[in-house]
């Protein structure tokens, strides 16, 4: 992106824009490229280790998928962001479930409710 070169807000938001377009696009390496790199930017976030445990997921890389989604549960912050929470335990159950995992699958999915 033109404004990556500025390292400020718009430099970060360029690298996130174009990482989900690359994941949309089926680009799941060169995604999970810009996502580690935002990570050295603005440090783990609950929302941006959720994002890298779908592509790990999607890349079929099922054990970094699920030490991602645990630390994404890890650092949701009590009350503004427990919300989110329930996202990042159903997409835990997901992956649990692809792995064949049916009882923590179903343990993970209750807890998101």
């Amino acid at each position: 992106p033109a404004c990556e070169w500025r390292q400020d807000d718009w430099s970060t938001k360029a690298i996130q824009a174009l990482a989900f377009v690359r994941w949309k696009q089926n680009s799941f390496t060169e995604a999970l490229s810009m996502f580690h790199s935002m990570e050295g930017v603005v440090g783990r976030s609950p929302s941006l280790c959720e994002n890298i445990g779908h592509t790990y997921s999607a890349l079929g890389d099922y054990d970094e998928a699920e030490a991602s989604f645990r630390q994404a549960v890890t650092l949701i912050q009590p009350g503004a962001q427990e919300v989110k929470k329930a996202g990042m335990l159903l997409g835990l159950a997901g992956l649990q479930t692809k792995r064949g995992n049916a009882a923590e699958a179903l343990a993970s999915a209750q807890q998101a409710y």
